[in-house]
């Protein structure tokens, strides 16, 4: 345990170098708790401090799941694409914020990847140090450059060799952790220098394994940079990440005064091809410098390092690896993870365009999102452009079916800046919505993978589109009754735009709308008259922009009411709700979030009147 302030305790990891190596590897031992303390990101393990005596220790954050690798094989069943991608970004993120900070870390692995959390709705792991070591084993050849093939010790402080390192490990990652089998590494850096890499995982993106193959390009001016990586893998997890969120929708009953409720989320139908696999590395508590110093002492590497480039040519059977390849679990064909992923159809939308449909991209609560182009029919001067294609999900309920043809209906009328526009409908073969397709995707996701590099200054920014946005909409006499961040798009860094109208109302001249039937809605973002009279109005959305901007502050965290949510009892989720409600509970200020803000801005979105929270007109100026 480590007392990390007055009356906190919190547990901690402590890696203690052996007495044994003590004067051989202290200056090393220090040289990394030099470099690790300085590193602040969500993605790297933090060091809290070091002990000097009675031994020399690094106390480090404790990360309960272990290393990633081990994690992935005994956890392979449960494992969707959207977890490895969350991984892959958390790499990547980690791997950027070493290169900003001018560190090499030159052991980057899956088993130097740590298990932070695994639930329906993250999946977060964290780079952990490179640990003491006189050198590579010849096991890690596929984590060296060929840069490096003269000089084994070089990978040590090149930046290109932890991008290679990082192509290798993401490979590791999209193979479950599976150990690749032992083999020659005269062979394997045979291969690699003749042009030839491992293989493509069953199931792994086409996207993903490009990037694999950029991080290992021959060249190591050509490689991909941190910066780069982090950006490509980024929009991949755009695209997926809202596959997986589960969100808190609930029944209301307007039926009576005691309305019930029931839980319904969405949980993705993705499913993974997993591999059986056999442990190779040692991952026991033994420090790597054991296992390093294991070599015997006549190998090749540990007398003179690795062969060079030279020693090399003059070799030219690869048998071995061609049987390694060929010995790996992996497919030659390619299978999507999901069959309707993978389509892509011409559908025309009028006499003058076609719209080619393409992967799914997204869902809501009753529809799926795909990427698509939109083409001009005998123009092969024009630019095809991309755009977004909203068609229910198959056999939907009546009411869903209706709730679409509203929301088309409400869009058509609508063009602001702040909004998604609407470009035309498809009415074969199914009704289906054709939108602009905003680049970085939903909100939500964004500020969870972005939070580091956020600024308040953005965040404000984007908390006046939406309100601009939502006044627009009460000029128009629409309530939205789903605002929350999931439903916010991204332009760019400096722009937001709302989407998803499938709740939406027009209200008469009475200026609210009363619910007539039961139906799932999002209660946690809902206000109290909303919960107990089924009463929809533009001061109720007011409520919704509030807990928006909670999210916002909390970077893409769903919202939960420590009282509703502790007192709760199954089934009855909206009264409990509603009772904290009435009694003053409220969100609290997020951590990341000035008080000054919250206080001015979120909490007054919240008053028990509808008639006291701010107009959107009133925020947006």
């Amino acid at each position: 345990m480590w007392r990390h302030t007055k009356g906190k305790k919190i547990e901690v990891a402590m890696k203690t170098l052996k007495c044994d190596y003590r004067e051989r590897y202290l200056k090393d031992f220090l040289d990394i708790a030099g470099q690790w303390a300085f590193l602040q990101s969500n993605t790297v393990v933090k060091l809290f401090g070091a002990t000097l005596s009675p031994q020399m220790s690094m106390i480090s954050e404790h990360v309960r799941f272990g290393p990633l690798d081990e994690y992935l094989r005994e956890n392979k069943h449960k494992m969707k694409e959207v977890d490895l991608i969350e991984a892959s970004s958390n790499l990547a993120s980690a791997l950027w914020h070493l290169e900003e900070n001018g560190i090499v870390h030159g052991r980057i692995r899956c088993r130097k990847l740590l298990v932070y959390n695994h639930d329906s709705n993250n999946f977060t792991i964290k780079l952990s140090d490179p640990g003491i070591s006189s050198g590579y084993p010849p096991s890690d050849v596929h984590w060296i450059p060929i840069e490096c093939y003269n000089n084994i010790n070089y990978a040590k402080h090149s930046t290109p060799a932890d991008v290679w390192a990082f192509g290798t490990t993401l490979w590791e990652i999209f193979m479950f952790g599976e150990v690749i089998q032992k083999i020659d590494h005269h062979e394997a850096m045979k291969m690699y220098k003749n042009g030839k890499r491992l293989p493509k995982p069953n199931n792994c993106p086409q996207d993903i394994y490009q990037l694999m193959r950029e991080c290992w390009d021959k060249d190591p001016h050509r490689r991909k940079q941190p910066q780069a990586i982090m950006r490509d893998i980024n929009q991949l997890m755009y695209e997926v990440y809202n596959s997986r969120r589960v969100h808190s929708y609930a029944k209301i009953d307007v039926s009576n005064s005691k309305m019930s409720t029931s839980s319904n989320s969405l949980m993705s139908q993705d499913t993974t091809s997993t591999f059986v696999v056999d442990e190779l590395l040692s991952m026991s508590d033994s420090s790597e410098l054991d296992a390093d110093l294991s070599v015997p002492s006549n190998s090749h590497c540990m007398r003179r390092g690795w062969p060079s480039q030279e020693d090399l040519a003059t070799d030219d059977t690869i048998s071995e690896f061609s049987n390694f390849f060929q010995n790996l679990n992996i497919s030659t064909t390619t299978t999507s993870l999901d069959s309707i992923n993978s389509i892509q159809s011409i559908f025309e939308l009028d006499e003058e365009w076609n719209v080619v449909l393409q992967g799914k991209i997204g869902q809501g609560f009753y529809g799926d999102v795909y990427r698509a182009t939109l083409e001009k029919i005998g123009d092969e001067d024009y630019e095809p452009r991309q755009v977004a294609v909203k068609k229910l999900k198959k056999a939907p309920e009546l009411s869903h079916l209706q709730d679409f043809e509203r929301e088309i209906s409400i869009m058509k009328g609508l063009k602001h800046t702040n909004i998604v526009e609407i470009l035309g409908v498809l009415n074969e073969p199914e009704v289906s919505l054709v939108m602009e397709f905003v680049q970085h995707g939903s909100f939500q996701s964004y500020l969870k993978i972005n939070k580091e590099s956020l600024t308040e200054r953005q965040l404000l920014k984007y908390a006046l589109d939406i309100a601009m946005g939502m006044a627009y909409l009460g000029e128009k006499k629409i309530v939205h009754r789903d605002l929350a961040a999931r439903n916010i798009l991204v332009v760019d860094m400096n722009h937001v735009k709302i989407s998803d109208f499938g709740l939406a109302q027009v209200v008469g001249a009475n200026n609210y709308y009363i619910m007539k039937s039961t139906r799932d809605l999002p209660i946690k973002w809902y206000a109290p008259e909303s919960l107990e009279e089924g009463k929809f109005s533009t001061c109720s959305d007011v409520w919704s922009y509030g807990v928006t901007l909670w999210e916002m502050f909390s970077y893409g965290q769903e919202p939960k009411l420590a009282v509703a949510e502790d007192k709760k009892v199954e089934g009855q989720e909206q009264q409990a709700l509603l009772k904290a409600l009435k009694s003053g509970v409220r969100y609290p200020c997020p951590p990341m979030c000035k008080q000054a803000i919250y206080a001015s801005i979120i909490h007054p979105c919240w008053d028990y009147d509808p008639h006291n929270r701010p107009k959107f007109t009133s925020i947006s100026e």
